[in-house]
């Protein structure tokens, strides 16, 4: 066999090494750049800069031109901040390369190679060149990020005006008298525009037949659609009990499938009205009328749909939530009527927005359809329509969300009538966003927390021995349900923020931009900290952990035991091994959060002083714990006894040392008290000890045969080790008996109690068979006063019978 080579393995680390030696070279390499580049660079910067702040001044902008703003100016923070962290590594890999050269030397000593100097002088300017490029870069993005939060400031501040601006009220007397011009004017105008349609000839065949065709296109379509997915994955009856994952799946398909046609029929409509009336400008207000009543239709059918789906009236056992039938089957009749009314009233608000209907109109129109809206959504909150069944129900939310839909709808006719039209569409608007993505995310959690049931529960196959493999107990079970429930709740939260916030009136670009500096991390002191590096600095001192763990178990399972080696050198290892692996985690997490572990250093030593004094017992158990470990006074399993606690070691932590007693009570012991006090330890070499049993016989039996008696009992126990040899003591003259002790040894002292226990039982039988008496202590008592009573009652006795 060919043996590895010393080359081979320097060759190896040499690759190995490689990128870390690249490095600095690669930085300093970068010195080469141009410097007519970055200026462009820079200059480029600064023209987005100043058209931004010139746009900025302008009043009344819209919000495509803040996107495009905070669009610019995210790009030029993006790109000077990656600019400026490269320049900072340029600047650290000169500072280390100037270092490792050396200072230039002193004035009077001998002059250094001029190829030192020269290299010395090319690093001077490029650490110059360097530290100016991170500070312009600094500047850039410091001013596109004022830029930034003025751009957010005005237009937070536009959208609050615009929020909170208030119109016509609904129920003036004015505003009333005019309604009726307002509406012949506005159906003058629909007369003009069907007028304009007419004398263009529309619908021309061409419209007629590309409709038709666009109609049989989306039967055809819709029908197989609604075939496959009722088929595939729809509400199957021969499943009687099926999970909580299949009854959102089927919800879902069902709800598609029963809105698909006349959603693809209508879209259709919509899209060849639309593109007939494309070049006629005179017919704006029909389109608006098209595009709020087609949008109105697909949403009623898709609302409908969906309901019927979820609440299952004719398919109980497929219902997503735990409603009882007679109310699934009201809350179905509510939500279609809900869902009427919302089609109808969010139609007309659609059409009012875009169709530049007069002020007055547009109020009580408005005022009206907001009526219905909220009419129709009281509707569906009484509790009849809310009774749980007998399943799971989400009990604890719908009485707080039935009191928020009524304070909704009461709050959007009342804002309404406040002349707050902006705000009462808005917080109407916003409800009805937030229950659709709370529903949505609601059945991503029930599958979330579903999948994570399959995972741990068993399922009879191979994936049962990976299952045992990861969690060896229940409370591990418990621990992962809750922390994988904890993860999908933090998850679907965020993803409820994403997709809400930017309904609320905040642009999408501001809540990645928001995401982005949240992700860069924050600074404090000399210190970023990026919750990215804080994850996975969390995931990998998990990893490191759970491989230490691993590695315990295939060590204490696998080797140590097959080794036939102590109990208490197995624990030794075995905490050894959690300690290391510990301490490499907390400085693998350390360096990945970024922190300098030499600034640690300085901090731990200016506390040193407050450790000492504050946290010297903790610290002096923790220094006794290690030496109880290396040293091993004691082990796991030891027979100890200090002071008036007697008991087996079971554990042997950082702090204390824990020992069950023979009662079975746990005893928490400071490490330094194992080590300051006296320990009595029956088990610290081996379990040999000796058992000693003190007997007394009285004067007046035979000591030889007493001797010989005892010698017979050690004999006839087989637990007894007969080397050394069992002997009998005579150790005193007692005041009541003759003393002897009896000395006999056993291989395992842990059966102390028990061979003592039976010993005593076979000397008590056959002393008592032999006829050795084992006195009562005798005691004699003299009283003075006793003798005079007893004197004066006799003396008084005889003068009575005199």
């Amino acid at each position: 066999m060919k043996l590895f080579r010393l080359d081979r393995l320097l060759q190896i680390i040499a690759l190995l090494l490689l990128p870390v030696l690249w490095g600095p070279a690669a930085a300093v390499a970068g010195s080469s750049v141009d410097e007519a580049a970055f200026a462009a660079r820079v200059t480029g910067w600064q023209k987005v800069l100043d058209k931004a702040g010139s746009s900025l001044v302008r009043p009344n902008l819209s919000v495509a031109d803040y996107e495009a703003i905070h669009q610019a100016l995210s790009t030029v923070f993006d790109q000077a901040h990656m600019t400026g962290s490269e320049a900072a590594e340029g600047v650290t890999a000169s500072r280390q390369l100037l270092e490792a050269l050396g200072k230039a030397p002193a004035e009077g000593a001998p002059a250094e190679a001029d190829s030192v100097t020269t290299e010395r002088e090319h690093l001077e300017a490029d650490l110059s060149r360097f530290d100016g490029r991170v500070r312009q870069s600094e500047l850039v993005a410091t001013r596109a990020d004022m830029l930034l939060r003025t751009a957010n400031e005005r237009r937070i501040n536009q959208f609050a005006e615009t929020l909170f601006l208030r119109g016509v009220s609904p129920l003036a007397p004015d505003t009333l008298r005019q309604v009726p011009a307002e509406a012949q004017f506005l159906r003058d105008r629909v007369m003009a525009a069907i007028a304009v349609v007419h004398n263009t000839g529309l619908p021309t065949r061409e419209n007629l037949i590309q409709f038709g065709l666009l109609a049989a296109l989306a039967l055809i379509s819709g029908w197989f659609g609604r075939r496959y997915l009722i088929s595939r994955f729809g509400q199957n009856l021969t499943v009687t009990t099926p999970s909580y994952r299949e009854r959102v799946v089927a919800a879902v398909a069902e709800g598609f499938a029963r809105g698909l046609i006349p959603s693809l029929l209508t879209m259709a409509a919509a899209w060849v009205a639309l593109e007939a009336l494309n070049g006629l400008p005179q017919v704006a207000v029909l389109k608006s009328a098209i595009r709020s009543l087609a949008g109105a239709v697909v949403a009623f059918f898709l609302i409908a749909g969906f309901s019927r789906a979820m609440l299952a009236t004719r398919k109980p056992a497929w219902r997503v939530f735990g409603l009882d039938h007679h109310a699934a089957v009201l809350m179905s009749v509510g939500v279609t009527l809900f869902a009427l009314g919302f089609a109808v009233s969010g139609a007309v608000l659609a059409f009012l927005e875009v169709a530049l209907v007069p002020p007055e109109l547009h109020a009580v129109t408005g005022f009206c359809a907001k009526v219905l809206g909220s009419v129709s959504l009281l509707a569906m909150l009484p509790p009849r329509l809310w009774r749980a069944g007998t399943s799971v129900a989400p009990r604890s939310l719908a009485p707080g969300y039935r009191a928020l839909a009524a304070v909704v709808a009461v709050s959007v006719v009342a804002l309404a009538v406040l002349r707050y039209h902006n705000l009462g569409y808005y917080v109407g608007e916003m409800f009805l966003a937030g229950t659709m993505i709370a529903g949505i995310l609601f059945l991503l959690r029930g599958v979330g927390l579903e999948l994570v049931s399959m995972m741990v529960e068993p399922s009879g196959d191979s994936s049962d021995q990976v299952q045992r493999a990861i969690f060896h107990s229940e409370r591990d079970i418990r621990v992962f349900r809750f922390l994988a429930g904890a993860l999908i709740d933090f998850l679907l939260v965020v993803l409820g923020l994403a997709l809400l916030l930017p309904l609320s009136g905040i642009a999408w670009s501001e809540v990645m931009a928001w995401g982005s500096l949240f992700l860069r991390g924050f600074r404090i002191g000399e210190v970023t900290l990026s919750p990215i590096d804080i994850v996975s600095a969390l995931l990998l001192v998990t990893v490191i952990m759970g491989f230490t763990r691993f590695l315990q178990r295939v060590l204490d399972d696998r080797v140590l035991q097959n080794l036939q080696i102590d109990r208490g050198v197995r624990h030794s290892i075995r905490t050894g091994i959690g300690y290391g692996g510990a301490l490499i985690a907390i400085l693998v997490g350390v360096s990945t959060v970024g922190l300098n572990l030499s600034n640690l250093a300085l901090i731990a030593g200016a506390l040193s002083v407050g450790i000492g004094f504050g946290l010297q017992a903790i610290v002096g158990n923790f220094v006794a714990g290690l030496i109880l470990l290396v040293e091993r006074p004691i082990k796991v399993g030891d027979w100890i006894v200090i002071g008036e606690h007697e008991g087996v070691v079971k554990r042997i932590s950082v702090r204390a040392t824990e020992i069950q007693t023979f009662q079975h009570a746990s005893v928490i012991i400071p490490n330094s008290e194992l080590i300051a006090k006296a320990v009595k330890n029956w088990t610290y070499k081996d379990k040999f000890g000796r058992i000693d049993i003190p007997v007394g016989i009285s004067y007046d039996s035979d000591p030889e045969k007493a001797r010989s008696l005892l010698l017979d009992c050690v004999l006839c126990e087989r637990r007894i080790s007969s080397q050394p040899a069992p002997n009998v003591v005579f150790r005193n003259f007692g005041d009541n008996a003759l003393e002897f002790e009896l000395r006999c040894f056993v291989a395992d002292i842990e059966t102390y109690r028990a061979v003592a226990s039976d010993l005593r039982f076979a000397i008590l039988k056959a002393f008592r068979d032999n006829g050795i008496d084992m006195p009562y202590p005798q005691r004699v008592m003299h009283s003075p006063q006793l003798d005079r009573i007893a004197g004066l009652l006799e003396r008084q006795y005889s003068e009575e019978r005199v």
